[in-house]
């Protein structure tokens, strides 16, 4: 089963910085930024390494009258192969 959502309204995150549209205030910013590093660290606990994540590849959504990330462009992520830091190509659909 497969989710697909329409993204091309979304700003990234470095265009919500550049533009000033970011929350106000400090608790939520860190909302974003807390849910950013829960979706990182779920694709870490699934054996998956997000080799390039930048502000460029993070969407935000207003949902509910809140800003949600979304982690985009993960066609350099890997999968670790064992005890090592062998890694395999994440296979995209």
């Amino acid at each position: 089963m497969a989710v697909v959502r329409d993204m091309t309204s979304c700003q990234t995150l470095g265009a919500a910085i550049l533009h000033q549209k970011l929350p106000q205030t400090l608790p939520e910013r860190l909302a974003i930024a807390r849910e950013v590093a829960l979706a990182v660290d779920y694709l870490h606990s699934v054996e998956i390494l997000v080799k390039r994540l930048s502000d460029q590849n993070i969407l935000l959504q207003e949902e509910r009258g809140k800003l949600v990330p979304y982690l985009t462009n993960l066609e350099s992520a890997r999968t670790v192969c064992g005890p090592g830091v062998t890694s395999l190509p994440l296979r995209t659909i």
